[in-house]
């Protein structure tokens, strides 16, 4: 499962990025490059979500809860998030350079990023708490 998740993340990638290197970076192609860089940050704080669809599979099991999986890896999610928000300007700069990114756009890419990485926490919670009906992928 995580093979197949770390495939079509590189496929989508290299997809969106084919596209705006060869189509240019205006119109759709910037929100795909925006929604590109995101994704390529969200590598860093996505590699725990297993884990909590895993281990809330067991608490919830046990106990009817998933309480003590979801705050652990939110604990874990949010030193992470915080690290890159920190040093963006080290890296969103370069990346933004290398997808065309227009400038200012930077805010979309850090918003999106915060955006999904709390989504995915909220959906493999609800994966572990056998809720996988009202689990919509982004």
């Amino acid at each position: 499962m995580v093979v197949m998740q770390c495939a079509g993340a590189a496929f989508a990638f290299a997809a969106v990025w084919l596209a705006t290197h060869y189509l240019g970076a205006d119109g759709y192609g910037e929100i795909a490059a925006i929604i590109a860089a995101a994704q390529i940050v969200q590598i860093f704080t996505a590699w725990t979500a297993i884990a909590l669809s895993r281990y809330g599979t067991d608490e919830f099991v046990g106990t009817g809860r998933i309480t003590q999986s979801f705050w652990a890896r939110f604990f874990i999610l949010l030193p992470n998030t915080l690290v890159i928000l920190a040093l963006s300007f080290l890296w969103l700069p370069w990346l933004s350079s290398w997808l065309k990114l227009q400038p200012g756009s930077g805010w979309l890419v850090l918003g999106f990023f915060v955006a999904v990485s709390l989504w995915m926490h909220v959906q493999h919670s609800m994966l572990g708490a056998k809720l996988p009906a009202r689990r919509v992928l982004c």
